[in-house]
């Protein structure tokens, strides 16, 4: 047997190509307290053989192949992942996703990865450690035999990295509750599905979510258009959060014991940000799934669907003022709980101006407390709307057309607030499944480099049919639609990308505390070991909007940037 092991760094992306590109080799690898920190194993074998990360008897149903152990000895917790890979947009098996399973079988002469996460506690000693892997062989029946060793240096640095619970970093990262119970086949809104959703939103906090998303009419994405899309289907409709009845009287009765189920789910995992809420104003439409919106006479075709006692009928509200008594209670039921303060009613990439004005005019007049979150994609919205809106959150694109125009509102507005997104744009930085890695993390250097408050993702859980075994949906780039994966027993599954992302909120975590410390020379020097060009004048001319040259991807230069902010951050 031939056995190639290779320990690599955590911004490494196994690609299933002939030759492989090999991972350079790691020389160590540092952490502050109060942190994980990871490494990768490579391994590949001329044999079909089992791989394993515990020490679980494994035989397969091929018999009695060579058996591969890996055994991490660390003084901090370490846990071991085996790595799944997904095809991207170019049929190229990636890695990405973190499994839950604890062996797999290896196809001859094609390599496998392994994350192995190091957590450094919060009272360790500052200092240098050691990591060992250890890699066993066994054959059928034979004993086990240790065959490598490898040894990783750990610099603990004394700097204490902030709960994530307290990252100032503002992450939107948006939440598909709907689809999290089809995939999970599992009732809407039960118990069961609540569980599965607590799962979810505690992988969220660890990355220092803020916003809660509340979805307060009918498939207001009208699914993306998923019903258009028969290559690679998916069901992407989200549902109300609000259930509404009409009685025998004929009153109208809402019940939002849902809504403030998961609000307070959030809470629970210090989710504490603003309260957005989707399919009040600016919701999509498309003729092709349906004609026309049941009410035609309001500016919003809003589909909202009560329950009928009167002849035990499933419906729809047809009438404006009926509407219109819907948006008043919402905002009397949020003023009443004592949350308006936190509640945004949003909207996502309005495409008409005079259509968007019409819709805020008409809540403005019916529940005037309620205050507004937008994503952009058109940047004369900026312009047009950019003191109505409290939280503004601009495209890539629009930032970099926009970027001087955004900074004299920021410079206004202090008290609202001003994010970014990517999604299906820019090719680079992003986040898709061909995406580098380091683009991911440097998504967190770069909301410093902007100075805005932080950064919007359009999906997490907005997974196709089988997103275990294919992420692509439709013309958007592979892994658009997700950043974690739905595991059979229930769990969420992580992602590399997951990551690197955590990694690249952590990085502007550290920007924060220099700046606090009034060591904006370190930053500079940050950002010119991460920049080719850090001048913001090149966003407002919009020549950042596909240029790669103009960030490293090299994992020295980011871990050279994270060494002289730890080792700074420790002195003071």
């Amino acid at each position: 047997m031939s056995l190639y092991v290779r320990i690599t760094n955590e911004s490494y992306k196994l690609a299933l190509t002939y030759p492989f590109a090999e991972p350079s080799e790691l020389s160590g690898i540092i952490a502050a307290l109060n942190e994980t920190t990871a490494f990768q194993i490579v391994l590949k074998s001329d044999n079909r053989c089992i791989l394993s990360v515990d020490g679980n008897p494994w035989i397969s149903n091929r018999g009695m192949i060579e058996h591969i152990r890996v055994e991490i000895v660390s003084t901090f917790k370490s846990k071991v992942f085996i790595e799944g890979t997904m095809p991207d947009d170019g049929d190229i098996q990636r890695a990405d996703i973190l499994l839950s399973q604890r062996t797999v079988e290896v196809t001859p002469s094609l390599p496998t990865a392994l994350w192995v996460d190091i957590s450094v506690p919060e009272d360790a000693t500052a200092g240098s450690y050691s990591i060992t892997a250890n890699i066993y062989l066994s054959n059928g029946l034979e004993n086990e035999v240790l065959v490598q060793t490898f040894n990783i240096p750990l610099e603990v640095k004394k700097f204490t990295m902030p709960d994530p619970s307290d990252y100032r970093f503002y992450l939107d990262l948006w939440q598909h509750n709907s689809n999290i119970a089809r995939q999970y086949e599992v009732e809407l809104w039960s118990t069961e599905h609540f569980a599965i959703i607590e799962k979810c939103i505690a992988t969220l906090a660890e990355l220092g979510q803020k916003s809660v998303m509340v979805v307060a009419s009918e498939i207001p994405w009208k699914g993306w258009g998923c019903f258009k899309n028969l290559q690679t289907p998916a069901n992407l409709y989200e549902y109300a959060m609000i259930s509404i009845t009409r009685n025998k009287d004929g009153k109208f009765i809402y019940d939002y014991s849902v809504m403030q189920r998961y609000i307070d789910l959030c809470a629970k995992y210090s989710i504490l940000g603003d309260i957005e809420v989707f399919g009040l104003t600016g919701v999509w439409w498309n003729e092709i799934l349906a004609e026309k919106s049941p009410c035609n006479d309001y500016s919003d075709p809003i589909l909202l669907r009560y329950y009928d006692e009167s002849d035990g009928c499933y419906k729809y509200i047809n009438e404006r003022a009926h509407i219109e008594q819907y948006i008043r209670s919402l905002e009397q039921y949020f003023i009443r709980t004592g949350q308006i303060a936190r509640v945004r009613i949003a909207s996502d990439e309005p495409s008409n101006v005079e259509k968007y004005r019409e819709g805020l005019k008409n809540i403005r007049n019916l529940a005037p407390s309620f205050k507004y979150k937008a994503a952009l994609n058109h940047s004369e919205f900026i312009g047009e709307f950019g003191e109505e809106i409290e939280d503004f959150v601009p495209s890539y694109f629009c930032a970099c057309i926009e970027y001087k125009k955004l900074k004299e509102y920021q410079k206004k507005l202090a008290d609202h607030k001003f994010l970014w997104y990517v999604c299906c744009g820019p090719e680079r930085p992003n986040t898709f499944l061909q995406s580098d890695l380091l683009e991911a993390r440097f998504l967190g250097t770069l909301n410093a480099f902007y100075g805005f408050d932080g950064l919007l993702r359009w999906a997490y859980t907005c997974w196709p049919i089988n997103p275990r075994k294919d992420i692509r949906y439709g013309i958007w780039n592979a892994g658009d639609v997700s950043l974690v994966y739905p595991a059979l027993n229930g769990d969420i599954l992580l992602s590399l990308r997951w990551k690197a992302l955590k990694r690249g909120i952590e990085d502007y975590e550290l920007i924060a505390c220099l700046n606090d410390k009034g060591r904006k020379d370190i930053i500079t020097q940050v950002y010119n070991i991460i920049y080719s060009q850090p001048d913001t004048s090149k966003f407002s001319k919009g020549e950042w909007r596909s240029v790669h040259h103009g960030f490293s991807v090299k994992y020295e230069d980011y871990e050279k940037a994270r060494t002289l902010m730890l080792d700074t951050l420790a002195e003071i």
